[in-house]
């Protein structure tokens, strides 16, 4: 036994907008996403106020990514010169905590000034 019932074809209206079940759906376009970063990291002092304050948004922030996470706490001056040294970047610190990226190798350093939770860091540190 055949049946009647036909299917209704797609028909494309024109290259932004398609018709599907009568309604006009836009197409999605593949949107180049920015590269993470390779390294992030930020430099504390475990007497500062604001940096205990921030140290469970920062564990939050480090456990959601996969990105390698650079955590300098004591020899400031040497951990610092051997992240400059390993990376080719040009890191300084003039306050605790000091939040970094580092995009690519032998690049600029790029500091976070936001709010110090774990949404706005993390939509940061991705953009």
């Amino acid at each position: 036994m055949t049946s009647t019932y036909k299917r209704k074809p797609r028909h494309v209206t024109n290259n932004k907008t398609r018709k599907i079940g009568g309604k006009k759906m836009k197409k999605r376009r593949n949107k180049k996403r920015p590269k993470p970063p390779i390294v992030f990291g930020h430099v504390y002092s475990p007497t500062c106020g604001f940096c205990v304050m921030m140290k469970d948004e920062w564990a939050k922030l480090c456990s959601k990514t996969k990105i390698p996470v650079r955590d300098i706490g004591d020899n400031y001056d040497d951990n610092v010169a051997s992240f400059n040294k390993e990376y080719g970047s040009d890191l300084v610190f003039s306050s605790f905590p000091t939040i970094f990226r580092l995009k690519k190798r032998n690049g600029s350093v790029e500091y976070y000034n936001g709010d110090r939770t774990v949404n706005k860091m993390r939509k940061w540190l991705y953009s």
